[in-house]
């Protein structure tokens, strides 16, 4: 069964991190998830702000080497989730 979180600060610290981050820069990667915050799993953590209403497009990428990476885009974030609010 998803959960659905009722406000940002009930979202896990890894997820509040990557919402921060996705609503400052707009996007991430799992290479940016892993050396600015130290997060292993990025899917996870966009799989948990997709279910609790968050819209993320994934875009699928490749570096100059030829590797596939996928970048998240951050499309919407329902008002209940978003930090700037919770702070006003």
């Amino acid at each position: 069964m998803k959960k659905r979180y009722a406000d940002f600060e009930d979202l896990p610290p890894q997820e509040q991190t990557v919402l921060i981050h996705l609503i400052e820069n707009g996007s991430i990667t799992a290479g940016e998830a892993q050396i600015v915050h130290r997060i292993r799993s990025l899917s996870r953590r966009i799989t948990t702000l997709l279910d609790s209403g968050c819209v993320v497009n994934k875009e699928d990428r490749w570096d100059m080497a030829g590797q596939r990476y996928r970048k998240y885009i951050l499309q919407h974030v329902p008002e209940r989730l978003n930090p700037e609010l919770v702070a006003a």
